[in-house]
């Protein structure tokens, strides 16, 4: 063999492992890098899956809340028992009739309701409209009994219309 092409063939045989040898460093570096990149990838989705239940757990706290809250509006606390009268008395007086609280029992833990006796007097329309906005108003109220009456008027005028109604009210304690 000729002495030039030896060196020649031993030169690229030199080259090619040099190059060989950088392939590999370059491919498993490469390589590392990849797996990282994967690897924080992969963090990332779990972030923002973790972000998103975060998200919906807010979400679901905040509707929540807003449920208990219209719940809780349904009901008198023990403690609002006089607004509450106050809010029915000035209800009537806007709806033409006067109403007048005659007894208030105190609630029963069994049931957590609490009775109202009330007279209501006034026009037949203005006395049915008042236990109307009563018994359908914002809260959990019913009428448990009624009488309508007309009491006799030496007056030769339209006798007014009177309503004894036994009403109950769901209550809550205090301290919800």
């Amino acid at each position: 063999m000729n002495r030039p092409s030896f060196i020649h063939f031993i030169g690229a045989l030199v080259l090619v492992l040099v190059l060989m040898v950088g392939y590999l460093v370059w491919f498993f570096t490469v390589s590392g890098v990849r797996a990282d990149a994967s690897h924080a990838a992969s963090e990332v989705v779990r972030i923002e899956r973790e972000d998103a239940a975060i998200v919906d757990a807010k979400e679901t706290i905040t509707a929540l809340a807003s449920d208990e809250a219209k719940l809780r509006s349904y009901f008198i606390a023990k403690s609002d028992t006089v607004a509450f009268l106050e809010e029915l008395e000035q209800e009537s007086e806007a709806l033409g009739t006067s109403l007048e609280v005659l007894s208030v029992t105190e609630p029963v833990v069994e049931n957590g309701r609490l009775t109202l006796a009330l007279r209501i007097e006034g026009t037949f329309s203005s006395v049915m409209r008042t236990l109307g906005a009563i018994e359908f108003g914002p809260h959990d109220t019913r009428v448990d009994s009624l009488t309508l009456d007309t009491p006799v008027y030496e007056e030769g005028g339209e006798a007014p219309w009177v309503a004894a109604a036994m009403i109950s009210v769901a209550t809550t304690n205090d301290d919800l």
